[in-house]
């Protein structure tokens, strides 16, 4: 593989590129592999392990992003509802996230990698969490 993105540095390996590897090349396959590796070379001794993945954090995107339907999944009756006695602050932080449109240009001020998803709308918000679906599975 070639890196796809450009660096001042030279390239790097971009969230997309990353994300479209085939499973078997994928950053969550790799990890997994090498904490059971040492869990195995390990076993008779104790032990600390932790292991962190990218995964489930946007741009919500791994090789089981076809995995779900976005159609089948339930959207629950407080979808773009506050709840009662909610706070100033988490309404307004709702309102920007709400508004937000992750994907295409820009995510907190930089390119993003992944699939457009439009929160304000139940399809996109159904799109994010088939794709989070596929991200935990």
């Amino acid at each position: 593989f070639e890196p796809d993105a450009p660096h001042p540095a030279g390239k790097y390996f971009s969230e997309r590129f990353r994300s479209q590897l085939p499973l078997e090349y994928h950053m969550a396959t790799w990890i997994g592999q090498q904490a059971a590796g040492f869990i195995e070379r390990n076993a008779q001794q104790p032990f600390v392990l932790f292991a962190s993945s990218k995964e489930p954090h946007p741009p919500f995107t791994s090789p089981f992003n076809d995995l779900y339907d976005p159609e089948s999944l339930p959207v629950e009756e407080n979808f773009r509802r506050f709840p009662d006695g909610h706070s100033l602050f988490n309404r307004v932080r709702a309102d920007f996230w709400m508004q937000s449109q992750y994907g295409g240009d820009t995510h907190h001020g930089r390119r993003a990698a992944g699939p457009h998803f439009d929160l304000a709308t139940e399809a996109g918000f159904r799109q994010m969490r088939s794709n989070y679906y596929g991200c935990v599975s």
